[in-house]
């Protein structure tokens, strides 16, 4: 289950829940890229299994072990597959593509998805994995979602998506964020209209690959 040094198949480990695995999960569906899908019970703990720490030292998900390499990060993982099979129409080559593509990876990566997730958790998840949400959690991140969602809004109003005509990482790494809206509490139909457009045509990526990946 844990082998470093195996040559097969590409291996992920993941938990369905984690909406940094479904990045990777995602990508893998909408460019058809093999792997060994092996979840991990965070709830008992099984990232902190001795044998997983040499896979990924943090004790997170996602991780991957690609013929003996192994790397964890769900960015880091995506940059990773784009450059071992030559995908770069979803991490443009040129210099202003890549440049728009990155710093829009950045903004998601700092700043846009933290919100989503801390939402949902403090209203639905936490309940769901038997856990109680830190007080003030709710409060912060309700705060910053009225600063970034009107971001993402002008920017999705603007573009059909983050980084131009078409998509990048940049919405591969918003997307499994950004479908926590309903959890989170959020009406994005109400006060992100282009922003629930977004996820349309993001999840459509899913419909043309033949996979569907809006659910946990």
């Amino acid at each position: 289950m844990y082998g470093v040094d195996e040559a097969m198949v590409m291996k992920i480990w993941f938990h369905p829940e984690s909406p940094y695995a479904r990045r990777v999960l995602c990508f893998l569906d909408w460019t058809g890229i093999a792997a060994e899908r092996i979840p991990l019970a965070l709830e008992n703990r099984e990232h902190r299994d001795e044998a997983y720490l040499k896979i990924n030292p943090f004790a997170r998900v996602p991780a991957i072990v690609d013929n003996g390499f192994a790397l964890s990060e769900s960015l880091a993982i995506l940059r990773y597959l784009v450059a071992r099979d030559g995908l770069w129409k979803w991490y443009p080559q040129d210099l202003r593509g890549r440049a728009v593509a990155d710093q829009w990876l950045e903004y998601v990566s700092q700043h846009a998805s933290r919100p989503f997730i801390d939402l949902a958790w403090s209203r639905q998840m936490a309940a769901r994995f038997g856990h109680k949400a830190q007080d003030g959690v709710e409060v912060a991140a309700l705060k910053k979602m009225k600063r970034e969602l009107p971001v993402l809004e002008a920017r999705l109003r603007a573009s059909p998506f983050l980084a131009g005509d078409h998509p990048t990482l940049a919405d591969v790494a918003l997307y499994p964020f950004a479908t926590l809206a309903g959890e989170a509490g959020l009406d994005l139909q109400a006060d992100a209209p282009h922003a629930a457009v977004w996820i349309g045509q993001v999840a459509a990526l899913a419909v043309v690959a033949g996979s569907d990946v809006n659910q946990p």
